[in-house]
């Protein structure tokens, strides 16, 4: 009763090759579908060449990369929390206020905590090693186990991991995009122009 008073649910908007889904409490793997909803402790895993893209609400989208295993650990009105254990993913937030509500995602021994609206992305290599880059005016709180700093849009905070398992972050300027930052920006030139085409101050797939 208590999850159903305070719960949020995410939304499947757009999917490109294999993407499967673990439900909360399954042990089995089912195929992702376009438009279905996503509660606490869902699990959605992309495959080689494969794109998803997950509604929060009218105005803040999850976009997730091949080769990509997302969790949805929280889902409040105080806030979302999501854990990418490996691969690419893009976090678009145009409407949130720090004040009202969180945005937090985990990565092997680190958390990203948004402090504005922006995009945030997150690459999570197969031997751990974890890149948070910053634009759009971003702004995240950026901890790991020996750390925490701020990182501002532009910016780029790589950890590494030493032999002796020692982690250390390298601070750098934000390159040129790639061929995943520019799906993101022409998607979300698609969804804006969806918005002006409408009328409305929503937008409605």
């Amino acid at each position: 009763d208590e999850y159903e008073e305070h719960a949020r649910v995410l939304r499947v908007s757009l999917l490109k090759g294999e993407v499967s889904l673990l439900r909360a409490g399954e042990t089995e793997w089912e195929r992702a579908r376009l438009n279905a909803p996503l509660v606490e402790g869902d699990t959605l895993s992309t495959g080689r060449d494969s794109r998803l893209e997950i509604q929060a609400d009218s105005r803040n989208f999850i976009r997730v990369g091949p080769d990509s295993v997302l969790k949805v650990v929280t889902l409040r009105d105080e806030g979302i929390a999501l854990s990418l254990s490996e691969g690419t993913a893009t976090f678009r937030l145009s409407r949130f206020d720090k004040d009202k509500e969180y945005f937090e995602v985990d990565a092997p021994r680190t958390t990203v905590a948004a402090e504005r609206t922006g995009q945030y992305r997150i690459d999570v290599s197969r031997e751990g090693t974890v890149r948070v880059t910053v634009r759009e005016d971003g702004r995240a709180r950026v901890y790991s186990d020996n750390s925490g700093f701020e990182l501002r849009s532009g910016r780029v905070a790589s950890l590494f991991i030493d032999n002796s398992g020692e982690a250390d972050w390298d601070l750098s300027r934000a390159g040129d995009f790639d061929e995943w930052d520019d799906w993101n920006r022409e998607r979300e030139e698609y969804l804006a122009s969806r918005l002006r085409y409408e009328g409305r101050e929503r937008y409605y797939d």
